[in-house]
């Protein structure tokens, strides 16, 4: 919960009322979540989704200081 990002998302699901949507857990080495969705994909597409265009911002940003 140090992570303004994870906490504003947190607050958000909380505010729509959902408290379990986004649960956060830490052992070493690993980095524990739960993704929740609606049908439409599967959680580990959405995951590796995420990763994608995680991966293509980092990219930018990389780029941009060099």
């Amino acid at each position: 919960m140090k992570c303004n990002f994870i906490k504003e998302e947190v607050l958000k699901c909380e505010e729509f009322g959902d408290k379990k949507a986004i649960r956060i857990g830490y052992k070493e080495r690993e980095f524990l979540f739960t993704v929740e969705t609606t049908g439409v994909m599967k959680p580990e597409d959405i995951v590796r989704k995420a990763i994608r265009v995680l991966s293509e911002k980092l990219k930018v940003i990389q780029e941009d200081i060099e």
